[in-house]
Parts: structure tokens; C-alpha cells; sequence
């Protein structure tokens, strides 16, 4: 399961976000970054950087919410 997030900067305006993937059981954090902004790019080298450090691919990168989620890298638009 994977979220992307807003964090807020040291000065007023200036945002981060930080990319974050959760084994869907343990609820345990496999990886996170923190990015000076939101990119496809960075996500899909992120989730395969997470792939080769925790030893194997992810069954499901979907979140249950009706937030964003990661999915392939690539950020999926919020339902009305």
C-alpha cells in the first residue's frame, strides 16, 4: 500500500512530499522518501528501489481510502 503525502518546510510556501509504502499486514513502514516534489519519475524509482531492498515485489500498491495511491509510479486522481 503506498500514500503520498504533503509535509510542510522550514519557510512559509515551501512543501515536501513524502512518498511512504506500508506492508499491508503488519501495517509496517518498507520504505519512505522525501522528495521536493510529486513525480512519476521518482515514484516508479522509489517503488523499485523498495522492491530490491525488502526482496520482493509488492502484491498489491493500491490503499483501500479514496486517496491518492501509488500505483506503478504513476499517482492516481482522487473519486468524487
Amino acid at each position: 500500500m503506498g500514500y503520498i503525502t504533503a509535509l510542510k518546510g522550514p519557510e512559509e510556501g515551501i512543501w515536501y512530499k513524502l512518498y511512504v509504502i506500508l506492508d499491508i499486514y503488519s501495517r509496517d513502514v518498507t520504505g519512505w522518501l522525501v522528495a521536493a516534489g510529486e513525480d512519476a519519475v521518482v515514484a516508479k524509482d522509489f517503488l523499485a528501489e523498495a522492491i530490491i531492498w525488502n526482496g520482493t515485489a509488492p502484491r498489491a500498491t493500491r490503499g483501500p481510502g479514496r486517496g491518492d495511491g501509488l500505483e506503478a509510479g504513476v499517482r492516481t486522481p482522487r473519486r468524487s
